[in-house]
């Protein structure tokens, strides 16, 4: 019978070594969020790179959902077990940092005024008003390198290569719509970034690795 250290530091040096199992950044990521049916409509020739650009790369912070197995106890003879009946939801916070032409804000309030508005007793039909969401975790130093070419000052051609980042999952968000807009604080003393926060509801979410028997964090 053969042994081994389950402790051991070198076994771990291998694995973190490996590229599969190094650990994973939270400063990696990428938002999208479609335009729903209605503000097809209700927008003027949407820019569709304006809105996301916008989106992505303002998205400062992200909570990505939880899943929890609803339960139910029961007691019939001797100790209590407890027996699954359905899935509890956690709803989906997003941050944005806000830029001076308050994209975020008119975007989401527009959103949330086409939904239900205020001014009326009644709401915009379901299909109209949901629309998908999708975040992408991606990791950087994959094993795929960018070979390419381009001019000098002096109009000369230059050889580069670079090495590409990967997604590695993918978190998709069906039906989804903006229930709730944060405040937000303006002060006189010591300037700050503005930020808002923007909480979703949906219907259901999937969660998914990317494509890890072709685009492998092995080198070899």
């Amino acid at each position: 019978m053969g042994y081994r250290n389950p402790n051991s530091f070198l076994r771990f040096s291998d694995l973190v070594a490996s590229g599969e199992k190094e650990p994973s950044k939270s400063n990696l990521f990428s938002v999208e969020i479609s335009i729903p049916t209605m503000m097809y409509t209700q927008m003027i020739h949407p820019q569709y790179r304006e809105h996301y650009e916008s989106i992505n790369y303002f998205a400062d912070s992200v909570t990505l959902p939880a899943r929890r197995i609803k339960t139910q106890s029961v007691k019939m003879i001797g100790q209590p077990y407890d027996y699954a009946y359905g899935q509890q939801k956690q709803e989906v916070r997003m941050s944005f940092i806000m830029t001076k032409d308050m994209y975020h804000r008119q975007f989401f309030e527009n959103w949330m005024n086409l939904t239900a508005n205020d001014s009326e007793n009644r709401v915009t039909f379901y299909d109209e008003y949901t629309a998908d969401i999708q975040i992408l975790k991606w990791e950087n130093a994959a094993n795929v390198v960018y070979r390419g070419a381009a001019n000098n000052q002096a109009g000369r051609p230059i050889k580069f290569e670079q090495r590409m980042n990967r997604s590695t999952a993918v978190w998709q968000m069906y039906g989804a719509f903006p229930f709730d807009i944060s405040a937000m604080t303006l002060n006189n003393g010591p300037a700050d970034l503005l930020k808002i926060d923007v909480d979703f509801k949906y219907e259901r979410f999937r969660f998914d690795t990317v494509g890890e028997d072709v685009l492998s964090f092995n080198p070899n």
